[in-house]
């Protein structure tokens, strides 16, 4: 599911993170409806829920600030209906 330039780490007790160099915008949103649909054919235990960020830098941004709107578009994931996540790119 994953090329083999993504870099993946836990961040967090529940928080992970992907990095895929080679992905752009349109990319990342693929990625995230083939995990939504296939956690859709398995589902989920109850009482769990996936929420999910991305971005994609800018001219002249740091890793960090990347990841720093990843984490708030994941944020606003949750926030939502635990449903559709876009990626971001402002």
């Amino acid at each position: 599911m994953l090329q083999s330039t993504a870099y993946r780490a836990r961040v967090g007790g529940d928080e992970f993170l992907i990095l895929m160099p080679e992905t752009g915008a349109t990319g990342a949103a693929r990625y995230i409806s083939r995990v939504r649909a296939a956690l859709g054919r398995v589902g989920l235990p109850e009482g769990l829920s996936l929420s999910l960020g991305a971005a994609t830098p800018e001219e002249g941004e740091t890793l960090t600030a990347v990841i720093v709107r990843a984490d708030a578009a994941m944020y606003a994931d949750k926030r939502r209906e635990r449903g559709s996540s876009r990626p971001k790119s402002a």
